[in-house]
């Protein structure tokens, strides 16, 4: 992972004891919870941006209602062979 700084933050006393109860309960210590905190937050940030640039790419160059239709149909032949029970 390489080299590794120490920083000191400011956070609301109750947000400390949440996060003190949670990492608890997983056994972390507290480096190693901020850091999975801060890794999942860094993941859904890319996602939210990944899926906003999705949306704005359709939404600027919508499909056609040919695309709409022949997706439409391949998906009622497809689904038709699925165990629905």
């Amino acid at each position: 992972m390489g080299k590794t700084v120490k920083i000191a933050v400011s956070i609301p006393k109750e947000l400390l004891k949440e996060a003190e109860k949670e990492r608890k309960k997983g056994g972390e210590s507290r480096s190693a919870f901020v850091q999975r905190a801060i890794r999942v937050s860094l993941k859904q940030s890319k996602k939210d941006k990944a899926i906003s640039s999705y949306i704005e790419g359709y939404q600027s160059k919508p499909e056609s209602k040919e695309e709409i239709d022949e997706a439409r149909r391949i998906a009622e032949f497809v689904l038709v062979e699925e165990p629905w029970e």
